[in-house]
């Protein structure tokens, strides 16, 4: 009897320690199960927070565009946060969501570097910088075409904009260093005109770089010093021969003149002749007498007689005299007894 009881508790005992084993295990199964869930859940937390930190990047919910106030410093503050996820175990779904994070995180942060090379291409005044860093934009934009589309498009008009004003700097120092005949910008070339300088001058002030304007203005304003000396000397050459001109057309002018006067001269010494009227007789007794008794004309008198009483001009110089012998022809009846006489040359 006794050996009964005795088999009856240890059996019972063993039972109850087989149940409390089993409770227990129970319990344990299912607080683990629970922080699994638990620890799954905090994970879904944290990878939907870091999700959420990531679509505010976006501009809008399919992605497209940058959000204004997207900065490095919250792409890096994000980056820290995924770092944090590396090396655990995650179920398919959270595994999921986390693959679909860090895929917008990559292509955020792809944005947010070609908005800031694109960004580093100009100064503070929206200038070209010098040696722009065009290579690396273009990786970018190449990597980052098919996957926003939109986006790129937005960046490449800014980097053809930067591009053009390179272009601008480029072809207006060409024009610059054709101005000069040499490398060394020592000489100008003798062919430049005003009109060429002013076509190189205004590609010089399109220029938005200061440092490129700045170094071209300096070589600009040396041809402007050339041309204006030049044009100054061409100046002065040209009214120097405009006075010679005035001067040789004066001094021919007086020529003419003189020769004008020297022949009225003449012309007038010839005729001041004493007229006749019709021949070179002395009616009226008064002829001049010259110291030898006979008749002198200080100017020319003497011509040819012809029959019909006209009177041609001696081809003599002023100053000649003539001489003429006088004959008496006696007492005029009608003229209160005057004589009368002829002078033969």
């Amino acid at each position: 009897m006794k050996k009964k009881k005795f088999w009856l508790i240890t059996v019972i005992a063993v039972v109850g320690i087989g149940a409390s084993s089993a409770i227990a295990y129970n319990q344990k199964v299912k607080a683990d199960k629970q922080a699994r869930i638990e620890a799954y859940q905090k994970q879904g937390a944290t990878i939907n927070k870091i999700q959420e930190k990531v679509n505010k990047l976006y501009r809008d919910k399919q992605k497209k565009l940058l959000a204004e106030g997207t900065s490095q410093e919250k792409i890096d503050a994000i980056k820290k946060d995924l770092e944090k996820q590396e090396g655990k175990k995650f179920n398919a779904d959270l595994a999921a969501k986390l693959n679909t994070t860090l895929m917008d995180f990559g292509h955020v942060t792809n944005m947010v570097e070609l908005q800031n090379l694109t960004k580093n291409l100009f100064d503070d005044k929206g200038a070209v910088v010098d040696n722009a860093r065009f290579d690396e934009v273009d990786k970018k934009i190449v990597k980052l075409k098919e996957v926003k589309p939109q986006f790129v498009a937005v960046q490449q008009k800014i980097v053809d904009n930067a591009k053009l004003q390179v272009k601008k700097i480029e072809e207006a120092t060409n024009k610059v260093n054709q101005l000069f005949a040499g490398a060394d910008y020592k000489e100008v070339k003798s062919e430049v005109n005003r009109g060429e300088f002013n076509k190189v001058k205004n590609l010089v002030n399109e220029i938005r770089q200061e440092k490129a304007k700045r170094n071209l203005s300096t070589l600009i304003n040396k041809v402007d010093q050339y041309l204006t000396e030049k044009e100054e000397a061409e100046r002065i050459a040209t009214e120097v021969q405009k006075q010679s001109q005035e001067a040789q057309s004066d001094t021919n002018s007086s020529s003419s003149g003189s020769h004008s006067n020297s022949s009225i001269s003449n012309n007038n010494t010839g005729s001041s002749l004493p007229k006749s009227s019709g021949n070179n007789n002395y009616q009226n007794g008064s002829s001049p007498k010259t110291s030898s008794g006979r008749s002198s004309n200080n100017g020319r008198t003497s011509g040819n007689n012809t029959s019909h009483g006209t009177w041609t001009p001696p081809q003599d110089k002023p100053g000649t005299t003539w001489e003429g012998e006088e004959t008496d022809k006696g007492q005029m009846d009608s003229d209160s007894g005057r004589t009368w006489g002829t002078i033969d040359w």
